[in-house]
């Protein structure tokens, strides 16, 4: 049995308020749980989100192999539980233009230096250049 640390929907129509629960991750996304490990309640009250989750237990699931979703992992990210979450799209920071290199000396000495080209033509080749015909066949 696999075992997954996710989010169960509770509230009511456009106002979700949702429970961090332990389950088997067969089960559906309301379905049977084995433990309630905090709650989150997204609807901004009084400047913030409402977060509570007990850190212990979420510690012990996931020493035993539990799979967290990406929202539940998000969410220890911040309680420290598990490392910080990084965005997927978040970008790097670019090169500012004062700081970079125009110059084609500079993009030149960046490339790896070509060594010289020989040529070696294959017995076919030859054979069709002898007879005037293009390697095509």
């Amino acid at each position: 049995m696999t075992v997954r640390l996710r989010l169960q929907r509770l509230g009511r129509k456009k106002a979700p308020f949702y429970r961090l629960v332990s389950c088997d991750s067969r089960s559906k996304r309301d379905g049977k749980f084995l433990e309630v490990l905090g709650t989150y309640d997204p609807i901004v009250k009084q400047g913030q989100k409402e977060v509570r989750i007990n850190v212990e237990r979420c510690r012990y699931w996931l020493g035993v192999g539990a799979q967290p979703s990406d929202v539940v992992k998000r969410l220890l990210g911040q309680f420290g539980v598990l490392p910080p979450h990084v965005h997927k799209r978040q970008r790097q920071s670019s090169i500012p233009k004062s700081q970079r290199e125009f110059s084609t000396e500079a993009a030149a000495a960046r490339l790896p230096q070509a060594g010289p080209h020989i040529h070696v033509p294959t017995p076919f080749l030859e054979e069709c250049l002898a007879r005037g015909r293009r390697g095509d066949v």
